[in-house]
Parts: structure tokens; sequence; C-alpha cells
């Protein structure tokens, strides 16, 4: 549209709403009229954020003089948020730029826009950015519909905007957009622009390029051009489909199945790809589709010449990240102005390296070799599976046959190329295959792999079962009957064992270990089938006959058959019922117990139904003849709930009155939040068949309440188990013992029991948050770094947490949310600064965050910073406290002195020497490095300490690892003066000091290089450059576990902080530790931290 056009239109616009070009506004200013777009910018995401304004061709802000709730209310409605909703955030997110476009705001709340509000004027304010308004609209925003069409799912998109129904037009329309809609609608993060296959609406036209990034709630939230500013007609209206694109892609034309045309099968047609904007990136996101390795493809232009048909995909654009071309961005399906000239073409080979086999006695085996860039290497054992196995063989002509041999073939000399190989078993050549970078491996070459390429001389049979069609799996390898071995085997390698013995493709069940301990080898262990395989050892596996396994643990199958007759009797509908089923002729009953939604799936799918469906308890009535399975325990993959594992078929202890009842329908289920203060959070609620219901709380946790939010439209993810925190509900409890794996999109599709059948009372009806996942938290002034004073992020703010009813519960879910597990403890207080945020701290112990425990409002305490919590992380005591020997002159000393204690918060203490002898000695040099049983008592030969006396009274057996295991007095209370302070000679070698190396960049807490650190009298330090070199960095990096490897790379890491313990380090190169080499004095240096020694211990 010109820009004249648009003037035109603007103009008839105002002159059919009876205004000129101006306006008097509500304070008798004359203004303008101005049909302005609202945005929120500078917030977390598109609900919430400073209010903007677009006038006159540019952004400005909205001065928060009078502005307050009703205000913020009417933004959020302007923004197609419900009426009402809103609230005033005050600056929150801070100043904006350009002009101050209204200021003195004051609305009744029944407008739609600001600009009906009376305010000062457009532009006439006096105020500055550091008062632009901020707002929250946290809400669903503008609603959506598809008509046209008689499907649900699909039609034209039209909007509802100021009670007007309207429709979008198709410009720059794209699936980011299309998913975006499907997503408000309820259909999911799926669907894809149909152009205008679902004819015209009617109407306005509200939106026009619409432009979205893909994580918005609501289309109307992503740019676009101005409400009812477009220059479509209907003819131009979009249409969408809120289903997954169906599609199938193919290499055609090529020289091989790895490089040519991609083509693309859409609603059964195929069609080709438009090369615009079509790089590496999109070629390789096309080859993983095809099953090539992330990461492999080149784009070839249109090598390999025109397609026929529609061209499918226009303007692909890819992250990288994708799994196929329908993920990425792309124009409308179908939608192109290109020509079969420009489809696209790609290659998916991958690198390839030559390969040989050494010192075997047949061509076909030996010792594997591999050149790489021009240097013959060898490949370590490490993790050299079958897949790995026949990669490599057919890369060597042999096809994909073979298996690993372990290390038979003996030794090679040059580089350890290759180690801890992961082949998918598609690749062309085991370099292609997942592996660490070349030449990075810990393997000797002791280690090195051998194969044989033919395949394993195999023959099976059952043994030991009641009929040939049962038993104890046994293998026949090399001329000698074994076994196989439990490790991962599940149903599908079941399957394909079952399949090798000549039963039909998909029959087979794992019994367990039911037919007993065989005798021999054990052949296979660690089976992985995908399901497809002939035989066994088609399959992923160890080496053959190199197995930890006891016969213990060996297979048993069942091969009777995984299509049990089923069916559903005396329900009034075909599809529910009494679940019945035929056993060896004869039709019996299930008993329910224990029976889940997992299990009547299951049930289901057998009886043609698909995956869905629901437990009715005993709502049939009670069957005939025999009850023949108990206790069903369905994994969700078997094909027949015969197949599922349960108590030997007629063992049950039920009478007919518990035959279970199913019904193979989709629960029809709404969900809702009640009794929140916002709609976020609330008592969970569910309308089963009409009815609004609770969920009970057993074994409810966070991933339950992520996905009960994801249902109510929250980001994947988002929630929190709130407990029974917003009181009980009415009518029937709905749904109990609710177990998710955290991928579901409702609750009714995890397992749980039968919907309906609770005997939970109200007082455990579910509570959840879905504002969010938790509160930045960490620990502050503690000498070791899981301890500390504890702190929480609240409104932009570090702030402390009060120690009244704090418990160590709560101390474990803080612990939880710094990543350090369910573990921890109080340790007292330690004063802080800023504000106490969090008082009255009642965790449960499931929560995420300890933000989201139960506790008073933010802010409101009664407590000073003296009472700030201070907690550690801690999994022993052993991290817990350190030990020092001290000696007379208050200098550390190395195997005589004072015995003392670091117990958090930066103090020191001493022990009393009530009780104390060589045996507490003892325990005591043990803790500190030296040799067990080296210790003696040598009274206060050292002097009395300060601070603390932290024990008295201290007991050991000898046996203990720390002094805190012996038998002793509470901590820190004691009738000792530091007269009795104990000092012990402890005799031996000075212990190895604790090293690390720091590299920031490095994303591993044991990084291979880095800034050299030692620990040293309970603080780390820093070692100085002079006289070091790579011996030194030799005894660093064998203590750290890579052997005695490594070199000096000078200051490469920086400088680090706090005390620089060692200079001129002399190490002849057998000592444990750094610390153990001659060195000038602890702490003795002339040298800065630009000095600071950097190591790295493996070669580049």
């Amino acid at each position: 549209m010109s820009c004249l056009s648009f003037l035109g239109w603007l103009a008839l616009l105002h002159l059919c709403s009876g205004h000129g070009a101006s306006t008097e506004g509500k304070d008798g200013t004359v203004t303008p009229l101005t049909d302005y777009t609202v945005r929120l910018a500078g917030g977390p995401d598109s609900t919430q954020g400073r209010v903007e304004l677009y006038i006159g061709g540019q952004w400005g802000s909205v001065c928060d003089t009078g502005f307050d709730v009703t205000e913020a209310q009417v933004a959020c409605a302007s923004l197609g948020f419900n009426q009402g909703q809103g609230s005033f955030l005050g600056n929150q997110f801070g100043p904006g730029s350009g002009p101050v476009h209204l200021d003195n705001v004051v609305c009744t709340g029944s407008e739609f826009v600001l600009d009906d509000c009376q305010h000062s004027g457009i532009g006439s304010t006096n105020c500055t950015h550091d008062n632009d308004v901020s707002v929250s609209c946290i809400g669903t925003g503008y609603t959506f519909r598809l008509t046209g069409t008689a499907n649900v799912y699909e039609g034209v998109l039209e909007v509802l905007y100021r009670n007007q129904w309207g429709s979008v037009c198709e410009h720059g329309f794209d699936a980011r957009d299309a998913q975006v809609a499907c997503n408000s609608m309820g259909f999911g993060h799926i669907g894809y622009a149909m152009g205008n296959i679902f004819g015209r609406g009617d109407g306005e036209i509200w939106l026009d390029e619409v432009q979205c990034v893909g994580d918005e709630i609501n289309i109307g939230v992503c740019p676009h051009n101005p409400w009812g500013a477009s220059d479509c007609v209907h003819f131009d209206d979009i249409s969408v489909t809120c289903t997954p694109l169906d599609v199938a892609v193919r290499l055609v034309d090529g020289p091989s199945e790895n490089e040519g045309r991609v083509e693309m099968l859409f609603n059964g047609q195929w069609g080709s790809v438009c090369g615009n904007g079509f790089t590496d990136v999109e070629a390789r996101v096309a080859c993983y589709s095809l099953g090539f390795d992330q990461g492999q493809g080149t784009f070839l232009g249109s090598q390999f010449g025109p397609g026929t048909g529609q061209i499918w995909f226009d303007s692909v654009s890819c992250t990288g990240t994708e799994s196929t071309l329908n993920e990425c961005s792309h124009g409308e399906v179908g939608s192109t102005n290109c020509t079969h000239d420009q489809d696209v073409s790609i290659s998916c080979i991958g690198t390839s390296y030559e390969m040989r086999l050494m010192d075997g006695d047949f061509p076909y085996e030996g010792r594997i070799e591999i050149n790489y860039q021009g240097e013959w290497g060898t490949v370590c054992s490490d993790e050299f599976d079958a897949f790995d196995a026949q990669v490599a063989c057919s890369s060597l002509g042999f096809g994909r046959t073979g298996y690993s041999m372990g290390t038979v073939f003996g030794r090679g000399n040059g580089p350890v190329l290759l180690d801890d190989l992961n082949c998918a078993g598609d690749e062309y050549n085991i370099g292609n295959c997942q592996h660490p970078p070349w030449t990075l491996t810990n393997c000797l070459h002791v280690q090195d792999v051998g194969v044989a390429c033919t395949p394993v001389d195999v023959a099976v049979r059952l043994v030991g079962g009641a009929t040939e069609a049962e038993g104890r799996y046994e293998a026949y390898v090399n001329g000698q009957w074994g076994t196989v071995c439990d490790t991962g085997f599940s149903a599908v390698e079941a399957q394909v064992a079952c399949y090798s013995l000549g039963f039909d493709r998909g029959q087979g069940v794992f019994a367990g270990n039911q037919f007993g301990p065989g005798t021999g080898r054990v052949w296979l262990d660690s089976v992985d089938c995908v399901g497809t395989e002939a035989v066994l050892n088609e399959c992923q596996h160890s080496q053959i006959g190199s197995s930890n396994c006891s016969h213990d643990r060996d297979v048993s199958v069942s091969c009777v058959g995984t299509g049990y007759e089923v069916r559903l009797a005396d329900g009034a509908v075909p599809y529910e019922g009494r679940l019945e089923i035929n056993y060896q002729g004869e039709w019996g009953t299930v008993c329910s117990d224990s029976f889940s939604a997992i299990d009547t799936q299951v049930a289901c799918y057998s009886l043609g139904f698909g995956r869905q469906g629901y437990s009715l308890g005993g709502e049939f009535g009670g069957g005939s003849g025999t009850v023949f399975l108990d206790e069903v325990g369905c994994v969700g993959d078997e094909n027949n709930v015969g197949n599922c594992a349960h108590n030997p078929w007629t063992f049950s202890n039920c009478i007919h009155l518990q035959d279970v009842s199913i019904s193979c329908t989709t629960v029809d289920v709404a969900v809702r939040l009640a009794g929140g203060a916002t709609e976020g959070e609330g008592r969970l609620e569910m309308l089963v068949n009409g009815q609004w219901g609770t969920v009970c709380d057993t074994g409810f946790t966070d991933v339950e309440a992520q996905v009960a939010c994801y249902s109510l439209g929250f980001d994947r993810g988002q929630g929190v188990f709130a407990g029974n925190q917003f009181g009980p509900g009415t009518g029937r409890v709905w749904l109990d013992s609710v177990d998710c794996v955290g991928t579901e999109a409702v609750l009714n599709e995890c397992q749980h029991s039968q919907i309906g059948s609770s005997n939970c009372s109200h007082d455990r009806d579910v509570s959840i948050s879905c504002v969010g996942t938790g509160y930045d938290v960490r620990l502050v002034d503690g000498v070791f770094p899981k301890e500390g004073r504890l702190e929480i992020f609240y409104r932009d703010e570090w702030g402390t947490v009060c120690d009244d009813f704090f418990t160590d519960v709560d101390a474990q879910v803080a612990c939880e949310s710094l990543g350090h597990g369910r573990v921890g403890r109080v340790l007292g207080t330690s004063r802080g600064a800023g504000t106490i945020w969090l008082d009255d701290v009642e965790c449960v112990g499931t929560e995420a965050n300890v933000g989201n425990c139960v506790h008073q409002p933010w802010g409101f305490t009664n407590c000073a910073h003296g009472e700030d919590v201070a907690i550690t992380c801690s999994t022993s005591t052993g991290e817990n406290y350190a030990l020092r020997l001290v000696g007379s002159d208050g200098l550390p000393a190395l195997n005589s002195g004072r015995l003392e204690i670091y117990r958090g918060l930066n103090e020191w203490g001493s022990v009393c020497d009530t009780g104390f002898g060589d045996k507490e000695a003892q325990v005591a040099c043990a803790s500190l490095g030296f040799t067990q049983f080296e210790g003696t008592f040598i009274g206060q030969s050292h002097g009395p300490g300060s601070g603390r006396i932290w024990l008295d009274n201290v007991n050991c057996t000898g046996n203990e690892i720390m002094l805190d295991d012996c038998q002793h007095g509470p901590w820190g209370t004691v009738a000792c003066n530091h007269t009795e302070d104990v000092s012990i000679q402890c005799v031996g070698p000075w212990p190895a000091m604790p090293v690390r190396l720091v590299n920031p960049a490095a994303n591993t807490s044991t990084p291979t290089e880095g800034r050299l650190e030692i620990f040293y009298f309970g603080v780390w330090g820093t070692v100085c450059d002079t006289g070091f070199n790579n011996v030194n960095a030799q005894v660093v990096c064998a203590s750290l576990g890579f052997g005695y490897t490594g070199e000096f790379v000078f200051n490469l890491y920086g400088p680090g902080t706090d005390t620089i313990w060692l200079d001129a380090v002399s190490c002849v190169g057998n000592e444990l530790s750094v610390g153990n080499c001659a060195h000038s004095p602890w702490g003795s240096t002339a040298c800065t931290h630009n000095s600071d020694v950097s190591v790295r211990c493996v070669p580049i």
C-alpha cells in the first residue's frame, strides 16, 4: 500500500467515524485522533512490560502520574486481554526512549484504549522516562476460531477484536504464526498455514503482516500492522490446519541413496522444495530427518534437476536443531512462485576414513586400524559393541555383519585414534560415528579392539519351560551352549528372540528369570534391539562372552503369542464393558487390583480402539469362569494385555466382584484452577462427564503439576505442587495416584487409578502454582562452596531468609534448587543485608524451590538480620568441617600441632582433651590424609588456641574415618578452657594436598586444563610460575586422575585471587601431589597473580 492510499484510507475511516482530522479531548485539549498501536516492552514475556504507544510514526511511553490498576486494565484490554484484567507495576521494567506520549491518564475502566480515557493530550507532559508505566496483563489474550469447515481443527482463521469477528490476511503468514494461533486455541504448538484453501471470511480484516517468533501465547500479541490496517481483500483470508504436518522425505535422481533432489510427501502427493534461502543448515536438517548424523549434509543447489508436482516448501529457514524441515520456519505449504528449476538438491555423504584389519588369521578378522590425517592408528575397545563392529565391517566391504572380538588380536602401534565409539548402526564409516575428539583417549594399546566380519555362528533354544514355546533362552556360540544376561532385556528383545526361533514377528514376552539359572558361558549381555532384527546377535550388545552377570540373571522368555483374544462384555455400547480374555480356549476375567490407565490403554489397543481409554472399576458387574489375570503392570507399549507383567495365569486372590471394567474412549476432561489469588494458582479441578471435581495428592509432585499447568496453556516444565494450600473442594475426587512422566499433554494421559475411584477426602485436594518454577537462590559467606547464608532473589533484589521455624527439610529443598540434591541441614545464623524476604518457611520436602514452600507474604517478617539462616548442602560430615594442625607459633604445621576444626561460617576452633588418647589421634590423622593407625596424643604440647572449643569427650574405636563419626559431646557445648586444647603428632609423610584446575569456559566441574589452585589451611590459592616446568605439571595431572601426562601452559588461564600458596616448585616426578614437591615455604613468595600457573592435562 502506498503512503497516499494509506492516508486516504485513514482519512476515510475518520470521516466514517464522525471525526475530522482532530478531536477535542476530555480535558478540552484538541489532540489529533490517532490510530495507534500498543505494545509491552522490556518484560520477560508478551504479557508484561513497559507500556509503549506507536503514535505519529514513533514509539513512545506513558507517564505514571495518576496511573493505577484501572488504567492498567484499559491498557491490557487494548492489547486483547479480558476486560478488567491487568496490574500496575510502577516502573518495574525501566525507562523507555522517544517521546512520552501520554500523561495524567484517568480511566473509568469501560474504555477500550487509553486514548479514550481523560489525559493531558498527546505529547503534553513534563515527565521523564524514569516515570514510564509498566503493567502486567497475565491472561489468555484474544479469542480465535476456525470457520468454514466441518472439522474443529481447521478452517478460516478469525479473531474477535472489539466485540467483532474478523479475518487475518495471508501476507507474511507462515508456520510459526499458524502454530501460535493453534496453541492459543488449545491444539498445542502444531499446525501450518493452508493459504486460502477454506475460502473467504466476512466482516473486518483485522490483522495483516503477522510475524510471530513462535513462543507467544496469542498471535494478537505478535508483531503485525495496526488492527484493521490492511490492503488485503477476503480472497486473501488465511486458512490454517491445527494438526501435525504429515510429511515423508526422500532423495531422488542422485547417484546413490545419500544424495539427490529433496522431495516431500504431503497429503499423499510427492513434491519438491524451493531453493530460496536454502543453505547447508537446512540440508543438515533434511539429512538428519533421513536418518543421517546430526550436522551432516551439504546443499548442492539444483544439481539433480527439476522435479514434478507441487513445490511444497519455500523460504525454509532452520536453526539447525530441528528434526525435520517442517519444524523449520517456512512459507505457506504449497504456496510459492518458484519453478522446478529451483528444486533443492543435497548430499548427505559423510567423510570416509580408510580402514584395515591386522594380525588376524583370516582376511575378515583382526585388529581394527584406521587412517587419520595420513597416519594409521588403533581403536580402543571401551564401549565398542556389535553396532560399532558392523559399521566397521560394512566400510571394509563385508556387509553389516560382524562382532567385537575384544583384544584377542593383540596390541598395535602408533596413536590410539578413537575411543568410546557410539555408532547408531547406519553410518558408512566408524569415523562418522559419535566419539570423543580424535586422539583424545585414556586407553593403552592393550585395549586395542579387534573384530570378526562374519556372522556369529549362533543356534538358539528354549530350555526348562513347561512347553516348547517358553523357557530359559540359550545360545550356541563356537560349539558351546550358554545363556543371555537380563541387563536391559525387555519385551522387544524377547520378540526378536522368539522370531529367531520361528515364531511370528512381534510375538514374545520377557519372563524375567522364571525358568531358573543355566550353565556354561553367559554369551550375551546388555542386549538392545530395535525390534526389526532377525536374531539377537544382530542387536546392539556387549562383546560376545564378556559379561559379569551370574546365572541367576539368565533370561527367560515366552513365545506363546501376543494375540490373546480379548472382549468387552455387558456394556451398553461396543467400546465399554467388563474386560474378558481367552486363555487356553476358555474365557475369563481380569482383576481390578492395580489395574491402571496404562493397562486400560493396552487392552483398548488390542481391541482396535487405539491407545486410549480409562478404567471403570467394577461398573459392569462380576463375570464368570476363571479370574485369569491379577496385578497387571503394563509398560504401555505392549500389543496385548496378556503380554504385560502380571501374576502367573489364574493366580489371583480376587473374586468376581473385583472384575475390572473399562471404557475405550478418550476421557472428556476440562481443567481449571479454583480458590487461588491469581489465575495462575489454585486448587486443581477437573470436569469429567459434566461434573467438576478434584484430584487427590497421593504421589502428586512437581512433575504432575507441570503437566497440569501445561494442559492449562502454560509453558512446558512450568508448575509447582503447592500441597493443599488452596483448601478443600467439593464434588467427586476424580483422580488419585497420578504418576506422570512429564511429556504428557493432560493429566488423564498419565498413569492413575480408576477415574472416580478414590478413598481420599477433600482435605487432600491438590493445589498447584503455574506462576513459575522457582526463584534464584545462593549461599553467601561460607568458606566451603556448599555452605553459607541462604539468600533468595525476588523482584530484582537479593535478600535473606529468617531462621524462624526453618528446619532441615527446608534446607534440603533449598539445596535441591541449588543443584546439590535433597540433602542439607541448618547450620545456624549469619548476618546479611538487604530485605528479609522470607519468614516462617514450612516446606513439605517435595517442592522444587524454597520460594514455593508455604511462608509469610514476601517481605513480611518480624526478624532482624541476626536471625538470617545459614545452611550446608553437604552430603557428609567430612564436607561440613575441616581439620588442621597449628604449631606453637600459630602457623600451619605439617605432622605435629594443635588440632583445630573448622565447622562452618569462618570459625576455627579447638578440641578439649577430656578422654582424648591415641585412638582419637589416629582417627584425626587418618582424616588429615595420613595412614590409618598413625597418630599419637601429645597433650597440650603446642599450647592453647583461641575461639570456640568445638568438641569434648571424644571417644573413638579407631575404625572411624572422621572425628565426627566418634562418640562425642554436642558440638560447641564444653566445660573446658583452652589450656586443655589437644595436640597430636601424625607419623608419616605429609598427605597429598587437594588441587584443582579452574577454567570458567569449561562445561564440566573437572576440566582437563585451567589455572592451577591448591587447597591449604582452609583456603584455595594459586601457584607461582617461578621454576615451574612440565614435570611439575605431570605430577599435578596425575593427582587429578589423568595419569603422569601434562604440560605447563604458562599463565594461559589468567590470574586467580586470594593467597599464592606455592613458589619455586621443583618436583622429581613421582610425588602424589604438587604440595609434596620441594618448594618455598607455604605462602612465602614475591609473585603477583599475573604469574599464576596454568596446566593442560591432555594433548591438544
